[in-house]
């Protein structure tokens, strides 16, 4: 799968983003513990709809794959393909589900 640290950081300049737009003008470290919180519940909630979207054989199959230590994002991609699970699409939904959320549904 995905790098911890890239998603890590793709997630932090996501919430950085958002921070800067629902505060503008403000010091960014008046927000780390949002920003933490933020990088935690959105990393959360893509892992939810990715895995949540598997059923037990699916679950158990890529679970094997983690104890094997599989790295290869080749393997990861084929097993998703195959469970019928598009994971940037899911990441995608996640992330704009949460922009929603954080700006108050309509800001832009």
């Amino acid at each position: 799968m995905e790098n911890n640290y890239i998603q890590r950081e793709f997630l932090g300049k996501f919430v950085d983003g958002l921070i800067a737009q629902k505060y503008p003008g403000q010091p960014a470290e008046n927000y780390k513990d949002i920003r933490e919180a933020s990088i935690k519940d959105i990393d959360e909630r893509i892992d939810w709809a990715i895995y949540g979207s598997l059923n037990k054989e699916q679950l158990a199959e890529v679970n094997e794959l983690f104890d094997r230590n599989e790295e290869n994002p080749e393997v990861f991609a084929a097993f998703f393909e195959k469970a019928g699970v598009d994971p940037q699409q899911k990441i995608t939904e996640v992330l704009d589900d949460y922009q929603k959320s954080f700006l108050g549904g309509s800001n832009e």
